[in-house]
């Protein structure tokens, strides 16, 4: 189990308080909004209120005005933000009494939600990014602050086709939840899902817990208990195929193209 130690008596907010919504707007970047709940933090009345968003090296901040009272800007448009890239948020809460400013409350990797999305309190564990990636179709990015499934944005509909083909999802998604739980629990030998609730991997343990007949995965190193690492990713595989019914969806979808490749 990982421990982390706070040693400046900052104060944690859960990501629930910040809850964050994105749009597209006209010029093809996104807007966001926010509900900002710091109640009951005991925080200055008088302290700033900040929000960030970012993604990779592109980074932009918003003020709040203060905790006692929350004022959103009128122009959220996210324009300093690599166009088409899903950001992530924090909300800063500073004490600026001092020379330098004290940072009072932090609340980070904000995952936001589409607006347009009508499920509420989940946590969407695979956004999708639109690039140029050559001849390729797909690629799962595992280098940033989560993992990003990125489509080639030169297939038409790849979009659609990503979320509602059964030969794309059957075949694709398997092979993601498996390179993810690679680099979790055999990489990064992260086995415990309560040691961040704002964290990705954490986010992606409780996920897979809930599959039927999935345990908890064997932690620490070693060749044999790396051996027992990936036949438990395995398993999971198994469950995730079963749960999704992959193999009934790869049928279905095999059988709707021939009767479209035999029609005359």
């Amino acid at each position: 189990m990982i421990r982390r130690f706070n040693y400046t008596q900052r104060k944690k907010i859960v990501a629930s308080r910040v809850p964050v919504t994105i749009a597209p707007g006209e010029d093809g970047f996104y807007t966001f909004d926010t509900q900002v709940n710091l109640r009951g933090l005991n925080l200055p009345k008088e302290a700033k209120v900040f929000i960030e968003a970012y993604h990779q090296f592109s980074f932009m901040r918003f003020s709040l005005g203060e905790a006692g009272d929350i004022v959103l800007p009128a122009d959220r448009g996210l324009r300093d933000i690599d166009r088409g890239a899903l950001p992530m948020f924090r909300l800063k809460v500073v004490d600026v009494a001092g020379q330098y400013g004290k940072l009072l409350a932090l609340a980070d990797k904000i995952v936001p939600r589409h607006a347009a999305e009508e499920t509420v309190g989940q946590v969407d564990l695979l956004p999708v990014e639109f690039y140029d990636i050559g001849d390729e179709v797909w690629q799962l990015n595992l280098t940033g602050d989560r993992p990003v499934l990125v489509l080639n944005k030169k297939i038409p509909h790849i979009g659609e086709i990503s979320s509602a083909d059964p030969l794309f999802i059957s075949l694709v998604f398997p092979e993601v939840v498996r390179k993810i739980l690679n680099r979790i629990v055999v990489e990064d030998d992260n086995t415990d899902p309560r040691h961040d609730e704002t964290d990705w991997s954490s986010q992606w343990l409780k996920f897979v817990l809930k599959l039927p007949g999935v345990v908890h995965p064997p932690s620490g190193g070693g060749p044999l208990v790396r051996e027992e690492k990936k036949d438990w990713i395995e398993a999971v595989i198994r469950a995730f195929c079963n749960r999704w019914r992959t193999r009934e969806e790869f049928i279905r979808g095999s059988s709707a193209r021939n009767i479209l490749w035999s029609s005359p």
